[in-house]
């Protein structure tokens, strides 16, 4: 049995709190971080010029391959 990758995404969150937040949520539903956090230059949030942290996530699906 092999695991094949079914779903991916990138959170993007300019508040640490905040990216916690909704990787959290998105482990809950079946994903799985892949990778690090990554630290982007700094970007305009609308307001004010902070950094984009961004973090990797997969969703796995288990699969039985035939032979």
């Amino acid at each position: 049995m092999s695991e094949k990758i079914v779903d991916g995404t990138v959170v993007e969150a300019h508040e640490l709190g905040t990216l916690i937040a909704e990787v959290r949520g998105l482990l809950a539903k079946g994903f799985e971080p892949l990778g690090a956090v990554q630290i982007v230059a700094p970007a305009s949030n609308g307001e004010q010029v902070a950094p984009l942290l961004t973090r990797s996530v997969i969703r796995r699906d288990s699969v039985a391959f035939e032979r």
